[in-house]
């Protein structure tokens, strides 16, 4: 039985509604060869559109039993097109919608990213505490070997408070190794004073070729005096004479007990650089006697007129 909302178009296709669908079809094509645009030109167009659409509502009902809802859309005034109702047309509108479902996954991803990174840095502080923790462990160990091999791993992070308060007490222990103090020599350098003061404390422990190398790096501080003071009462005359190089020439010469012990040392490489320092920077009045001695005794040619030129320009003799 053909719904009464499909009569009206079988009448439009000028069939009756018992029509099969070989009638339908021929009907159709009868009148699109007459209705077409393309032959009955632009005017024919609105006319056209309902044909269609009853043609397709019919072929609908008859192959799948689809029934249309409500009447044929009445035909807009001659001139003007029906609105669009096509896939362009529920696309536009669906726009907003697809752009707000847009907005929110990406917000959700970008939400998702935020937190696994925030977790991963979670993790990688947490281990970096675990690895800390377990290099300062190690750090206190009696074997030389564990002892470097936590330097190793604190090598990067030196200049954290742990590890410069964990190097201190290392350095403070009554005996090292001395390729222990060579790797924490190696890894403070002169910037950290309070480190650096330890290390001038162990002086006498210190292998010469370390204690050349430190004393040079401290060529560039200011007021580097009172950090190489310790270092003139090193056995190598090779340091000795390099702390007193690296001398600040702003500053007031050694302390009168240091001089005293260098005074009393033979070595020309010391000797030259120590009778400079004091040309320089005056002699006190008690170490006339031994530049006096140096000035007379002394084997060396050059220690000899230093020692001199050092007695006339303080006027001691």
């Amino acid at each position: 039985m053909i719904p009464c909302e499909l009569e009206s178009r079988f009448r439009l296709l000028g069939i009756a509604p018992q029509s099969d669908w070989d009638q339908v079809k021929s009907a159709f094509r009868r009148l699109a060869r007459t209705c077409h645009p393309d032959v009955a030109g632009p005017e024919s167009s609105a006319r056209f559109a309902e044909i269609n659409e009853a043609y397709m509502d019919i072929k609908g009902f008859l192959l799948s039993g689809k029934t249309p809802q409500g009447p044929l859309r009445p035909s807009p005034p001659h001139g003007t097109s029906r609105p669009r109702t096509g896939k362009g047309q529920r696309r536009k509108e669906a726009e907003p919608a697809r752009e707000k479902t847009r907005q929110r996954r990406l917000d959700e991803a970008l939400d998702e990213a935020t937190r696994r990174v925030e977790a991963l840095l979670r993790k990688s502080a947490e281990r970096k505490r675990e690895d800390l923790s377990g290099h300062l462990e190690r750090l206190r160990s009696a074997h030389p070997a564990v002892v470097l091999l936590a330097l190793e791993g604190l090598a990067a992070r030196v200049g954290e408070e742990a590890v410069r308060r964990a190097l201190v007490d290392l350095l403070c222990r009554p005996s090292l190794e001395r390729e222990v103090l060579d790797r924490v020599i190696d890894l403070v350098g002169p910037a950290n004073r309070e480190i650096m003061v330890l290390l001038s404390r162990r002086v006498l422990s210190i292998d010469a070729d370390v204690a050349l190398r430190l004393v040079r790096s401290l060529r560039g501080l200011a007021d580097r005096a009172g950090l190489l003071t310790p270092w003139l009462s090193h056995r190598s005359e090779k340091v000795v004479a390099e702390a007193l190089a690296q001398w600040p020439l702003s500053a007031p010469p050694p302390d009168d007990l240091s001089l005293s012990r260098l005074l009393r040392r033979n070595e020309e490489a010391l000797l030259i650089p120590l009778l400079r320092l004091l040309h320089r920077c005056g002699a006190p009045a008690w170490a006339v006697f031994s530049l006096k001695k140096l000035a007379v005794d002394h084997p060396a040619a050059a220690v000899r007129v230093w020692a001199r030129s050092v007695v006339s320009q303080g006027d001691l003799g």
